[in-house]
């Protein structure tokens, strides 16, 4: 800034002010999220902070996000850094942290309530599905123990699955499956009661026997012989008896009376 004093005559006096303007003051960053902990599906997006300066009305804003992956792939780190620079490249850093992990198990559904069945009617292996609150793609394992009972078609069914996320979070369910077995075998083929002569009684019978989860049922035959009031006049009482695997059985008889 220059004075210049002129007087009537043209003498003068200049006076001068130099004036150096700088900029050394760094510009103010505001609203810079907080450092956090959250869960892999609640990652915020990333903040809007604002601004200002003492002489730039208009301060840049630039932003970057790094990444540093944990021990699965939903716990990592993630760094989000705002740079604030004014026309005279005076600067501010500032950085959030955010900390995100996965502890949360998956969710199985789908697994089948306990039961009692049949031997014959055991259901098949259900097939659950899981969802997870950031796993899209749950693996689930599948394990059936079986413990033996009293007899062979009396045991039970521990049927296991397992959902793991990608993190190891774990859902385990369990159905038991109590499968007995407490019908009885049926006889086929046993004669109706007769009455005949001495000289024609038939030839005890064969019958069959079918169950609901023996293959192969036992028959056991039995006869036994009351006499009359003659050598040739008795009765004789044939007793067939079915049993399965467990016990079940059906017994049915034929009453020859043999009379001359």
């Amino acid at each position: 800034r220059v004075w210049t004093a002129t007087d009537n005559c043209g003498n003068q006096d200049i006076q001068t002010q130099v004036i150096s303007v700088v900029d050394q003051t760094d510009p103010v960053l505001a609203d810079i999220p907080a450092n956090i902990t959250v869960e892999c599906e609640a990652v915020p997006s990333a903040g809007s902070p604002t601004a200002t300066d003492n002489c730039d009305t208009d301060v840049e804003i630039s932003f970057t996000e790094t990444r540093v992956d944990g021990s699965c792939p939903e716990d990592y780190l993630l760094t989000r850094t705002w740079i604030a620079t004014d026309n005279c490249g005076n600067q501010t850093t500032r950085t959030q942290t955010i900390k995100v992990e996965d502890t949360t198990n998956p969710v199985l559904t789908g697994v089948p309530a306990d039961v009692s069945v049949e031997c014959d009617v055991v259901p098949t292996t259900a097939t659950p599905t899981a969802t997870d609150n950031c796993d899209t793609n749950v693996e689930i394992t599948f394990n059936e123990t079986r413990t033996d009972g009293a007899c062979v078609d009396s045991y039970v069914l521990n049927r296991v699955w397992t959902a793991t996320d990608n993190c190891g979070n774990q859902d385990i369910q369990t159905q038991v499956i109590t499968v007995q077995d407490v019908t009885d075998p049926v006889l086929a083929g046993v004669p109706a009661d007769v009455t005949v002569e001495c000289d024609v009684i038939p030839t005890a019978a064969t019958p069959t026997a079918t169950d609901n989860c023996d293959i192969d049922v036992e028959i056991t035959f039995n006869e036994t012989r009351t006499d009359g009031s003659c050598p040739d006049s008795y009765t004789l009482t044939r007793v067939w008896t079915a049993t399965d695997d467990c016990g079940n059985q059906d017994v049915q008889t034929q009453v020859v009376t043999v009379q001359d």
